[in-house]
């Protein structure tokens, strides 16, 4: 298993990059977890996006789902060049069901629930509903053992880090610095992030869903007081495997 950082910031993408946005590599099998603002001109440096399997969608706040609507006509051009063989699969929670699809022919929407389970192939995947201020689902993806886990938005929350506990790669978000606790309500601060990865116990944390302001390092520091596993900022291209390999694209 292979995850990329394709977009590691909140709210709005910074210059040349893109917000939420991850793409994961299980042999041929690859998915994004969700479709930030900005992410489909990165993840096109990378891949075809006509070999993109499946999409999960943690919720849909803008900068999660800002693309998504684009990648249906990427669908939609690369089925009618025959680049494209078999219907994008979309898994996402949206309990109201607010977000349509203009092409069915192309798309196959699969509702989420924290209950629900997703084979594919030999990839499993669980769910758990986050401390969001909107219905949010963290993500646990099990593949031949190796454990990716994302915790999508969330205020600290203990149940999720034991859903998370054990993982070889951790994705958490990370939107604050430690002196904002009072205003982190539904966003997890450093010191949040800290005390959950002292549950979790992963072999590789990696912060995402970066605040735009300060110096982002800080935040690496400020989680270092709380506790011994070691994490890192997301970057773009950043690529994790489960041997714990991390690569840098140039």
């Amino acid at each position: 298993m292979k995850v990329t950082i394709i977009g590691r910031w909140g709210a709005y993408p910074a210059k040349g990059e893109a917000t939420a946005c991850y793409l994961v590599e299980c042999d041929d099998l690859k998915i994004l977890i969700d479709v930030g603002s900005g992410s489909l001109s990165q993840l096109g440096t990378l891949i075809d996006l006509a070999t993109i399997d499946v999409v999960f969608v943690s919720h849909i706040h803008a900068d999660h789902i800002a693309d998504l609507m684009t990648l249906q006509y990427a669908a939609l051009v690369d089925t009618q060049l025959k680049r494209r063989k078999k219907k994008l699969q979309v898994f996402l929670y949206d309990p109201e069901a607010s977000i349509s699809f203009e092409f069915p022919d192309v798309i196959e929407r699969h509702p989420l629930q924290p209950s629900s389970k997703v084979v594919l192939k030999e990839l499993n995947c669980t769910f758990f509903e986050t401390n969001h201020n909107v219905p949010t689902l963290a993500m646990r993806l099990q593949w031949k053992g190796q454990v990716f886990v994302y915790t999508a938005d969330t205020a600290y929350c203990e149940k999720l880090a034991q859903f998370a506990k054990g993982a070889d790669i951790y994705l958490t978000e990370c939107s604050f610095y430690a002196a904002q606790q009072s205003i982190a309500s539904t966003h997890c601060t450093s010191s949040d992030v800290a005390k959950m990865m002292n549950i979790v116990k992963a072999k590789q944390t990696i912060l995402t869903h970066l605040p735009h302001y300060g110096e982002q390092k800080l935040l690496i520091e400020e989680v270092k007081q709380l506790t011994n596993y070691a994490a890192q900022l997301a970057k773009p291209f950043m690529t994790m495997t489960i041997k714990g390999e991390v690569n840098h694209a140039l």
